[in-house]
């Protein structure tokens, strides 16, 4: 658990950077960043099929 609680808060801290500094970012650099934010989501979706997988 402290694990996980130690993600979410990289998660966290994360998104308030981003929202901090919008102002600085244009689209092209917002949308770059939502590219790997997207491709982090994917990534835990099929992590968390695979965790489902295996507990059953």
């Amino acid at each position: 658990m402290k694990v996980t609680k130690g993600f979410i808060l990289a998660i966290d801290n994360l998104k308030i950077d981003i929202i901090t500094n919008s102002d600085n970012l244009n689209s092209y650099e917002l949308g770059n960043i939502k590219r790997h934010a997207r491709d982090l989501y994917e990534c835990l979706v099929w992590l968390q099929y695979a965790a489902e997988e295996n507990e059953n």
